[in-house]
Formats: C-alpha cells, sequence, structure tokens
C-alpha cells in the first residue's frame, strides 16, 4: 500500500483502492482521489469531520464506537458500513485501518482502505432471507403435521406401505414422514424388488416412482394389477412424479395407478394421500 503522505502531493493520479489518513483526534487529513470520485465531495467538503456526512446514519454510531476504541488501544480495525456514492445509493463498504507511529514510536493516528463490497454483502443478505424463509416454511409444514397427527394420533397406525424409489434419499425420506405417523414401511430400489416385497411384506399402499428415470414404474402397476386379488392385485397405489413431467399423472392413472403425489413429496400430502388409500375401498 502507498503512503498517502506521499500520494497526496499527487491528488491528480489514479488511485487503485479509496484511501483515508485520519489524526489521533479522530479528524480526516488524507482522502484520496478514487474515494472523493465515489463520494462526489471536494477535499473542502470532506477533509476534517465533513467525510461522515456520507455514511449512512445507521452506521454511523457503529463506526465511531469501533474507531473509539481501535485509536485508544492503538489497534488495527475491520468494520462494514454503507457510504452514499455520488448518484445517491449507499454502497457497502469494507474498511481496514491500522495505526500510524512516527520513527520515535508518537502514535499519529490511522491510515485505512475502503473496499465495495456491495454485491457481496446483497447476495449473503439474500441467502439468508432465502434461509429464513424456509426455516418458517419448515416450521409451518411441521405445525400443520403436528396438528393432523393430533387429531387422528396416529393417523396410519399399523398401516403398511410399500416405497419403490431409485433414490436411497427419497426412500428414507418418505419412510421418516410416514413413520412419525405410525405406519410400517418397507422400501425397494427397482420393480423386482418391489413385486417380492409385495408378496412378502403385504402392504397396503404403494407409492413408486414413475416415468422420470426408467419408467419402471408403468411395469411394476401392470404386473401388480395382474396378480390375483389375495396376493395383491387389489393393492391401493401412487405415483409419485415430478413437477417438470405435468402429464405423467394423467397417465399414471390410466396405468392402473389409484392417485398421484408430485415430488419433493409434501409431508401433508403425503399422509392425506396415503390415509385416503389405506382405506376400506367401498
Amino acid at each position: 500500500m502507498r503512503d498517502p503522505q506521499t500520494a497526496s502531493a499527487r491528488t491528480d493520479e489514479p488511485m487503485p483502492v479509496m484511501l483515508w489518513r485520519a489524526r489521533p483526534d479522530l479528524s480526516c487529513d488524507y482522502l484520496s482521489p478514487k474515494w472523493l470520485e465515489f463520494t462526489g465531495y471536494t477535499e473542502a467538503q470532506a477533509l476534517g469531520d465533513g467525510w461522515s456526512r456520507g455514511m449512512h446514519p445507521e452506521d454511523l454510531a457503529r463506526w465511531l464506537d469501533t474507531c473509539l476504541r481501535a485509536f485508544d488501544a492503538r489497534e488495527p480495525f475491520e468494520i462494514e458500513y454503507r457510504l452514499r456514492r455520488r448518484d445517491g445509493e449507499y454502497r457497502w463498504m469494507l474498511d481496514c485501518a491500522q495505526p500510524r507511529f512516527s520513527a520515535d514510536g508518537l502514535f499519529q493516528g490511522f491510515v485505512g482502505a475502503c473496499i465495495d463490497i456491495h454485491e457481496r454483502k446483497r447476495a449473503e443478505q439474500e441467502t439468508a432471507r432465502a434461509l429464513e424463509r424456509e426455516r418458517r416454511l419448515r416450521l409451518a409444514q411441521e405445525r400443520i403435521l403436528s396438528g393432523l397427527l393430533d387429531l387422528s394420533h396416529p393417523l396410519l397406525d399399523g398401516v403398511r406401505v410399500l416405497i419403490v424409489d431409485p433414490d436411497p434419499a427419497e426412500r428414507e425420506t418418505m419412510s421418516r414422514m410416514l413413520a412419525v405417523a405410525g405406519a410400517h414401511t418397507r422400501a425397494a430400489a427397482n420393480a423386482d424388488e418391489a413385486l417380492r416385497a409385495v408378496g412378502a411384506f403385504h402392504p397396503d399402499v404403494l407409492l413408486s416412482e414413475v416415468g422420470a428415470r426408467s419408467g419402471e414404474g408403468y411395469g411394476l402397476i401392470r404386473s401388480v394389477r395382474a396378480l390375483p386379488a389375495e396376493r395383491g392385485g387389489g393393492l391401493r397405489a401412487a405415483a409419485l412424479t415430478v413437477p417438470a413431467q405435468a402429464a405423467e399423472g394423467l397417465r399414471a392413472v390410466a396405468a392402473g395407478y389409484d392417485a398421484q403425489l408430485a415430488k419433493p413429496v409434501e409431508p401433508v400430502a403425503l399422509l392425506a394421500t396415503v390415509a385416503r388409500l389405506a382405506q376400506p375401498a367401498v
């Protein structure tokens, strides 16, 4: 980093960062051309205490507290705050500062550099908002699910559900949801495993992915419907489809499924569909 004292002798020379220098009393005695260009202030307007007019009012007290502590301790500091650009927009800055000392060790103030981090800060804030929305949605689904279970408690007590999906994570997620409601589950990765489970597990409800990957779900339901009733031919079944393939729902019902659920499956939709399918046919 260049010495601002040297740079001040050539204020018309462009600087790569916005530099500033302050005396021990916090008054500013140097601002680089880049700082002046960014804010639109003249030296006469900004030097001394004038530079602070460009800081966002909500950040000024925090900045001042940080500076006073650092000046008293003669220690480096970093702080993020909003600085008004010449067009009136406030931009987030990262201000990094170091104490200055004379050759005989006398404290002379601080020198610092401001870096525009507005885009990074905005991305962080958007991510935080998205995470907060997700948290609130998850809490809302949990409250709905809890209420549903309280009304029924357990809603699916003793119901046997066979889950067919090539994705282990999807199988595990649905198994956990159903277990909370009292269901017993068995998982299969493909149609062959599923047909064996139909004979051994005797499920009340079949949940099977269709179409999105291998299309095995259609062959599976045809095989199930070909079985005698006492061996599972009348098994109630729901097809698991992806939102991008809306037509799969109609195709699945035409192939022999009784219902359709879009993935990723929402807890309430899953439990409501399984509960409906588990009811004796009338």
